[in-house]
């Protein structure tokens, strides 16, 4: 008898994806191994399946059989967030707004709120105004004894020059380089496209999807045949799709049956006026019929 131990195992992505794929199985005993390499069936794996979804919030799964029943399921990694795109500037009297888009195309982008910012400038913070009048020298009294002259040696020394290579040089300004486009959009999915400044640093901002052209018939349906019609994505990608067949009126006598001829029945391709949606098929005579006598 074989004796099968399961054995599962779960990750969870704790750094916003990319983490590493686990795979949890089933996995057979070494008495089970015995007897499959005595005569046992190999196994033989389906193709893996979406069971799970990964999107910007969560990861996904999917999972896979063999001929044995035995199940494989291994983590899909979570999709990462493009960088925040200022999409309305702050002002000084107006908050701004900033968005986010996943590559996972299905799943809704984000807005967060900018603060209100007047730019940093002090000119619009200005002192009290003193009033000249409100500020008196103490009385003078007539009896009072003026105070001695000071000497010009007392006074201590005049502060030494500031050199100027001593002050540490102003920070470099941020010089970002042009966009240039590292992934490109088709019409089911995102672009991206990046750029880096002189420190290094790198943002990147998603690329909208192109639009499908409009559907174009490139073979007619009839009562006998499927059509098809195209479509077009400005990427050079293109779809096709089935166009149902049209059907058959019903039939109508054209002529009728004699005693000493056929007669015949016809119809037509509903919405195909040509020839080729036409049938006719035969009505027998009426020899030998009682009215025929």
């Amino acid at each position: 008898m074989l004796a099968l131990v399961f054995t599962f195992s779960c990750s969870t992505s704790s750094n916003g994806g990319g983490g590493n794929e686990e795979i949890s199985s089933s996995s057979v005993s070494s008495s089970s191994a015995k007897s499959s390499s005595s005569g046992g069936n190999d196994s033989t794996w389906g193709e893996w399946e979406v069971i799970t979804s990964a999107t910007c919030e969560h990861g996904g799964k999917e999972e896979r059989t063999n001929n044995l029943g035995q199940t494989e399921t291994r983590s899909i990694p979570q999709f990462v967030w493009y960088a925040w795109s200022v999409t309305t500037p702050a002002t000084c009297t107006s908050a701004g707004v900033e968005t986010r888009a996943c590559p996972f195309s299905a799943s809704p982008s984000q807005t967060r709120s900018i603060p209100q910012n007047c730019g940093g400038s002090s000119s619009s913070v200005q002192p009290p105004p003193v009033s000249s009048s409100s500020v008196q020298p103490p009385p003078v009294s007539s009896s009072s004894v003026p105070p001695p002259p000071v000497s010009s040696s007392s006074a201590p020394p005049p502060p030494p020059p500031v050199s100027s290579s001593s002050a540490p040089p102003p920070p470099p300004d941020v010089v970002w380089g042009a966009w240039s486009v590292t992934t490109y959009p088709t019409c089911d999915s995102y672009g991206v496209s990046t750029r880096t400044n002189n420190f290094g640093q790198t943002e990147t901002i998603p690329i909208a999807p192109y639009t499908w052209g409009a559907w174009t018939k490139t073979k007619d349906a009839t009562c006998e045949i499927v059509g098809e019609e195209k479509r077009d994505c400005p990427n050079g990608a293109s779809q096709t799709r089935s166009i149902s067949q049209l059907s058959w009126g019903p039939w109508t006598v054209g002529r009728a049956a004699t005693c000493t001829a056929d007669g015949f029945e016809e119809r037509q391709c509903i919405g195909w006026p040509y020839m080729s949606g036409y049938q006719t098929k035969v009505i027998p005579s009426l020899a030998g019929q009682p009215q025929c006598k």
